[in-house]
Order: C-alpha cells, then structure tokens, then sequence
C-alpha cells in the first residue's frame, strides 16, 4: 500500500466512509433504496483502519451485509490502490458491473 495516508488521517478517512455509508449520507441520497447496515459500516472501520496503518485486511461476511461498498468506499475515499480477491469468477463481475460503477460515478 501506498503512503498517502497517515495513521493521523484515520478518524477521517473513517469519518467521512461512515458518513457515506449511514442514512442521510452520500449512498442513500444518490441510490434510491439504500439502507444502513451496521455490519457494512464494521467492515468499512476494519479497511479504513488497515488502509491507513499500511496492513492487509481480510474480511469475510455473510450475504447482504454490503461488502462492495463497505471496501470500495474507503479504498476509494483514501486514495490508495487495493487487490480485492472473491471466491470466484461469479462474484467478481457484479463488482464491475455495478459497484464499482456506483461507486465512482
């Protein structure tokens, strides 16, 4: 991981990925639908944390928790490259397709 982010930076990077991810934040203002889920945002505090420390996170959580979201949010927010591996080919094309899009439009 790159040094872009300081251990200084994590309450903000946290911050500002937890005020996404919560009602009333960035997601549910532009996707119509969307609901906070707290196992979403426990997973978005473990990979902003590992994002500013510089350590490996791996996260495994239960179907509709929100896991795309609960990473690419702070990758994105951090401006950090990241690998994100799945358990197969299946599961990789919906991250393209349409979290990845969400994410950055």
């Amino acid at each position: 991981m790159s040094d872009s982010v300081t251990p200084e930076q994590l309450p903000d990077l946290w911050t500002v990925s937890h005020q996404d991810l919560q009602q009333g934040g960035l997601l549910s203002q532009r996707l119509p639908g969307y609901e906070e889920r707290p196992a979403q945002i426990q997973m978005a505090e473990l990979v902003a944390q590992a994002l500013t420390k510089g350590v490996h996170a791996i996260s495994e959580a239960s179907t509709g928790t929100g896991k795309s979201l609960s990473y690419l949010i702070p990758i994105v927010r951090s401006g950090k490259v990241a690998i994100i591996s799945t358990a197969n080919k299946g599961l990789q094309e919906p991250r393209w397709s349409r979290e990845c899009r969400t994410t950055f439009v």
